[in-house]
């Protein structure tokens, strides 16, 4: 059952895409930017998910293939990724008059952490709305925790050191001649430079690689986060499997 499993959840995740297409076939008719946002973070996010659990189902089913099976499945990618790529997308486009990512500290971060709490800001580069709500619905079924979802839209352009950027404190944001990204002037490439732009702040703050913290003992961990009032915790595996050659 192990070996056809991943063949059903590819079928199932096709079905799902064709059925959706098949509703939606002529488009989304939507021209206000608020409702074409409104429209994804309340449903359409869920077409992202369908079609990145078909690519999981599908590299695994490629590590233990059947002769028979492996033809066919690997022809219905290019129906999945022309659905996808060729309709989903297209039909989605930038969107203004959304909450901005430049106003992510001061919506989120300093609020929180002026009520006698901590801020905890794990930026996870890379990580799709779709699977922010899958997660969002994990911490809720398995913790006694409560979950928000909300969305922004990104600098542009969406790229890493700008986004890094975007979600510290400052005032303005700039690029000199070498593309570095600066805040306020002060540069934003290392976690050091951003430590240094968090603690600019009144809030005692402190910036941190996910890699180092996992590596630190349960007291050293203790220690770094007493007394502060903003961690920010840099989460990179997503970004590095799409992005790096050695992952």
């Amino acid at each position: 059952y192990k070996r056809f499993s991943n063949y059903f959840d590819c079928l199932f995740f096709i079905g799902k895409m064709q059925t959706f297409y098949q509703e939606h076939g002529g488009g989304f008719h939507i021209v206000e930017p608020k409702k074409i946002w409104k429209l994804y973070t309340s449903d359409l996010y869920r077409r992202d998910a369908y079609y990145r659990h078909f690519h999981y189902a599908f590299g695994n089913s490629l590590k233990n293939a059947n002769d028979i099976l492996e033809d066919g499945l690997k022809h219905s990618t290019e129906f999945v990724e022309a659905l996808y790529q060729n309709w989903f997308l297209a039909a989605l486009g930038y969107v203004s008059e959304i909450e901005k990512q430049r106003d992510f500290y001061k919506r989120y971060v300093a609020p929180a952490s002026s009520k006698n709490t901590r801020a905890f800001v794990i930026i996870s580069d890379a990580l799709r709305y779709e699977v922010a709500s899958e997660l969002s619905e994990r911490i809720v079924r398995n913790t006694k925790g409560t979950a928000e979802l909300e969305s922004m839209q990104a600098i542009f352009p969406s790229i890493t050191k700008f986004g890094m950027a975007a979600l510290l404190p400052g005032k303005s944001i700039s690029v000199n001649d070498s593309m570095d990204v600066l805040v306020d002037g002060n540069p934003t490439r290392s976690t050091v430079e951003r430590n240094a732009i968090l603690n600019a702040t009144p809030k005692a703050s402190v910036a941190i690689q996910y890699n180092d913290l996992l590596n630190m003992k349960k007291d050293e961990r203790r220690e770094l986060v007493a007394g502060k009032d903003v961690i920010y915790i840099s989460h990179n595996p997503i970004d590095a499997i799409g992005d790096k050659a050695p992952t």
